[in-house]
């Protein structure tokens, strides 16, 4: 709980203790964006549906490997957005 708070736990332990409220409350800033996590869920989506198709159908789309790497340069690009 320190890490999350951004205290050692020294500090926090400090802070508890001399703390009067009986609670202590921690705000922390969700580092997720809906808007991404339902962008993963699409392209995860489309993922399983191409992997279904090639497995029934015994064939791998041509572009695969090209799509592949678009995916990831989206996916990388949106978890650097969110680590800034």
């Amino acid at each position: 709980m320190a890490a999350r708070a951004g205290f050692s736990v020294n500090t926090f332990a400090r802070y508890v203790a001399l703390a009067r409220a009986k609670r202590i409350i921690v705000k922390t800033h969700a580092r997720s964006d809906p808007a991404l996590i339902k962008r993963l869920e699409r392209i995860g989506h489309n993922l399983n549906q191409l992997t279904r198709y090639s497995h029934c159908s015994g064939q791998v789309p041509s572009q695969i490997h090209e799509l592949c790497a678009h995916i990831h340069d989206i996916v990388h690009r949106d978890i650097e957005e969110i680590n800034l």
